[in-house]
Formats: structure tokens, sequence, C-alpha cells
């Protein structure tokens, strides 16, 4: 004779799935909320930028043009000396680039007076840098 399920257990199963079918509408609900808030926040965050970036919005500043390049300007007269000199740094700078380059210009004056008495410590704590 076959067993029939008690009335006890078919209630429980449908509570069961009672209890389930609400928590998945619960989770489903939460994942459309989730969804839109994460939309609002991607929006606030592009107008966010907008402002920071002027208010045109295609990215580009309202700052005026820098008015010059940097640099001497255009007609700009210069002495024999300063030349000399300039040209004299930039001869330095290309030897120091040159294969077997030799120093044209002496080192840090400090540099070499600590490169040979080597390193002193100062009174500090220990552990303290």
């Amino acid at each position: 004779m076959p067993r029939s399920s008690s009335p006890r257990l078919t209630h429980t199963a449908e509570s069961l799935g009672a209890a389930l079918g609400k928590v998945a509408a619960r989770l489903d609900a939460w994942k459309q909320q989730r969804a839109t808030l994460a939309a609002d926040i991607a929006a606030l965050a592009k107008a966010a930028e907008t402002v920071l970036h002027g208010s045109n919005g295609d990215g580009s500043a309202d700052r005026p043009a820098p008015t010059s390049k940097g640099g001497r300007p255009k007609g700009y007269k210069m002495s024999d000396e300063a030349r000399a000199k300039l040209r004299a740094a930039w001869q330095r700078r290309k030897a120091m680039k040159a294969p077997g380059h030799e120093h044209t210009k002496p080192g840090d004056g400090r540099a070499v007076i600590r490169a040979k008495e080597g390193r002193k410590f100062t009174a500090r704590q220990r552990g303290r840098g």
C-alpha cells in the first residue's frame, strides 16, 4: 500500500515554497534597485566630471590660450658673453652624451668632500632615521 504524504509535510512544503518565492521576489527587487542606484551614481559622476572640466561637456575647460610659448622672445638680442656661456654649456651637455666622455666641469664640491671623508652620523635617536 503506497504511503500518502501527511498533511503536515504538505503544509511544510507549501510554506517552504512560499518562503522561497518571497525571498526570490525580494532578491529581484533588490537587484533592480541596485541597477537603478548604479545608473544614478554613473550619471552623478558624469555630471561632476562635466563641472570639473568645463561647462561645455566635451572635456575641454574654458581656459584662455597661453600667450607665450616660453623661452626667449622673438628678436631678443643677447650679449656675446651670454652667448658664449650658453654655447659652452651646450658643448658640455653634448660631451656628456658622447661615448668615453670626460667631465669638463668639476663635480659638486660637497659630494666630493662627502665621498672622501665618508658618512658622518649625527646625534640621532636609534631607529628614528
